[in-house]
């Protein structure tokens, strides 16, 4: 009788330290999901490209009745292809939450950066970019390469120069994009 006792003692040990171990596990795997997911640009398609192109072939993208439906994603590459280089502050990237106002504060006043500073949010403009490679042929190419979007706090925050980005050889934090 003993032994038996024991022996479901031991059982009812194994069976919660089992479900201990699922459970700690789902926790690990949910944060984890969470993280991956909060991640701001995971790659960008040849149609978001086309689609964003297209967009600012109008010059603005306020009014238009094309960017009217342009994803979060669709803006960082539009901000791109548009002269925009947005850098991190203070180490956060922009919550997934203030996308919809951020976005429509960029469609609203997209050449105007101070607008969009009650979103804490400035933008560096990157002259840099202006005529660049970045406009025409590494536009095609940068399809697929995961950039990260960064934000600054003001203007004379962002670097003199440009340099992880070299429009001679079209590189984007020293990968190749064309």
């Amino acid at each position: 009788m003993r032994k038996r006792d024991n022996y479901v003692l031991i059982l009812s040990w194994f069976i919660g330290l089992l479900v201990l171990i699922i459970a700690v596990s789902g926790v690990v795997s949910y944060k984890l999901g969470s993280s991956t997911n909060s991640e701001l640009s995971p790659s960008i398609s040849n149609r978001d490209l086309v689609f964003v192109r297209e967009c600012l072939g109008e010059n603005t993208l306020s009014g238009s009745q094309k960017c009217s439906s342009l994803s979060c994603q669709q803006i960082e590459l539009a901000l791109i292809i548009s002269n925009f280089l947005i850098e991190e502050t203070c180490g956060e990237r922009v919550a997934r939450e203030s996308c919809e106002s951020y976005k429509q504060c960029i469609k609203q006043n997209f050449l105007d950066i101070n607008s969009c500073s009650e979103l804490k949010d400035k933008v560096c403009l990157a002259e840099d970019y202006r005529d660049s490679k970045i406009k025409g042929e590494c536009a095609e190419k940068i399809s697929n390469y995961n950039y990260s979007v960064k934000i600054y706090n003001d203007r004379k925050d962002c670097p003199g120069s440009f340099s992880f980005y070299s429009p001679s050889k079209c590189q984007i934090n020293g990968i190749d994009v064309c």
